[in-house]
């Protein structure tokens, strides 16, 4: 299609961290084969279709108090799960939920947090019209500590099949990021065992992205064709690995040029974390200003899955527990050479 960026470093590490440098991503080769991917992506849809949702009222009880939707937004990933009484509430799929570094694993509903907030709250947070599942080599194990002590029976078996699937798609993902790192350890001195060890790849989720088709309210006024499904904004992560999507609409630097590959191939590039003081913040390699628009033209070689899906996307992120992470989000939503444009004299010299 038109408008195609440059695509290099598809092959070996130095083309790769040059790559990187100068147009801020690369192309790895992830080492999956179509149909682990595409089972992955089916397991997550039989997950999501064929399990309940908690109620309007118990997903507004979990999110923290207040009228200030500016506040309230920030603060939808901070669930109070003392809301969910097991003698009051049937098994439903936030209780795959639990705390982790930077975001809590398993499932996050924004279109169904949006929803119970303008219903029962009556105010207007507006997010991306999404679901997503943060998958982590420990995540059964979590879950199953949660249920125990809140008493909240047994994971179903559609959760154990999802992660069978998705734990060789984790491990993938963390093979890549060794290969990316491996290309910088010149300039990155240290990277892998500072900033990717074992503990740090136990952090890093395997993110299943649901962009959702049918939109209830607020999110449904805001729908349009060739939306941004994703804003423009850098990651907090170390780095990220785009391993699949099921359509084109991911862009970097240029939000009218779209990332069209080989099915082999993964898209890495950096997060905020990577330029951390706690990292390298010297970096000849600047964190991936990207975003998402809804386009129609199905990646090659993938297939969407999912009754209530628009577009599906399956993504590693990279966390680094001794840089930690980003925390304020304006960060991660001014781009890069802004944040430079703002700063005073002085702290520019800094």
């Amino acid at each position: 299609m038109d408008n195609q960026p440059t695509l290099w470093g598809n092959e070996n590490a130095e083309d790769f961290r040059r790559s990187l440098e100068l147009q801020n991503f690369g192309l790895i080769r992830h080492g999956l084969s179509l149909d682990e991917i595409d089972e992955a992506a089916a397991a997550y849809a039989n997950f999501t279709d064929n399990l309940p949702d908690p109620p309007l009222e118990l997903v507004e009880a979990m999110i923290p108090r207040g009228d200030d939707p500016k506040v309230v937004g920030d603060l939808l990933d901070n669930l109070d799960y003392d809301q969910d009484d097991p003698d009051k509430y049937e098994w439903h799929k936030y209780r795959t939920n639990y705390p982790e570094f930077a975001k809590p694993g398993g499932y996050t509903n924004r279109s169904l947090q949006t929803e119970a907030l303008y219903k029962v709250r009556g105010i207007t947070v507006i997010d991306d019209p999404k679901e997503f599942y943060h998958f982590h080599p420990t995540s059964t194990v979590s879950m199953n500590e949660i249920h125990r002590e809140r008493g909240w029976g047994s994971l179903p078996p559609e959760v154990d099949q999802l992660h069978a699937k998705l734990m060789r798609i984790h491990n993938a993902g963390a093979d890549a990021t060794r290969f990316a790192y491996q290309a910088l350890e010149d300039t990155h001195p240290e990277i892998l065992p500072k900033h990717f060890g074992p503990k740090d790849v136990h952090s890093s989720p395997l993110r299943v992205l649901l962009y959702h088709r049918d939109l209830s309210e607020p999110l449904l006024s805001t729908k349009k064709d060739d939306q941004p499904l994703a804003g423009a904004h850098t990651d907090k992560a170390a780095f990220t690995i785009q391993v699949a999507e099921s359509h084109l609409g991911l862009w970097l630097n240029d939000e009218s040029q779209f990332i069209d590959r080989e099915p082999e191939f993964a898209v890495g590039f950096a997060g905020k974390t990577l330029n951390r003081p706690s990292a390298y913040p010297e970096s000849t390699v600047n964190p991936g200003w990207h975003g998402v628009k809804n386009k129609p033209e199905a990646s090659r070689g993938r297939q969407l899955h999912g009754q209530n899906a628009a577009r599906t996307a399956i993504i590693f992120f990279a966390n680094s527990l001794l840089a930690g992470t980003v925390l304020d989000k304006a960060e991660t939503h001014t781009r890069p050479d802004e944040l430079v444009d703002n700063l005073l004299p002085d702290e520019a010299v800094a």
